[in-house]
């Protein structure tokens, strides 16, 4: 499928960076000892909740009930 192919609004992230990035997150949480509860309102995907929250509360902050 070609980016022209794709319906908007949609998300589009590079998994090898998203992945660092969680776990740079993580590690940082840890080493401060604070809970971690990241915002998903422009992901607004369960993956990207999984990747974020992994090894922590599975708690992730919304700004509605249907995100």
């Amino acid at each position: 499928m070609s980016l022209e192919e794709l319906s908007t609004p949609c998300l589009l992230l590079n998994l090898a960076t998203l992945r660092r990035n969680c776990e740079q997150m993580s590690q940082r949480m840890k080493a401060m000892g604070v809970s971690l509860r990241p915002h998903l309102k422009t992901a607004k995907s369960i993956d990207v909740a999984r990747l974020a929250t992994d090894g922590h509360d599975p708690a992730v902050s919304v700004s509605t009930l249907l995100e």
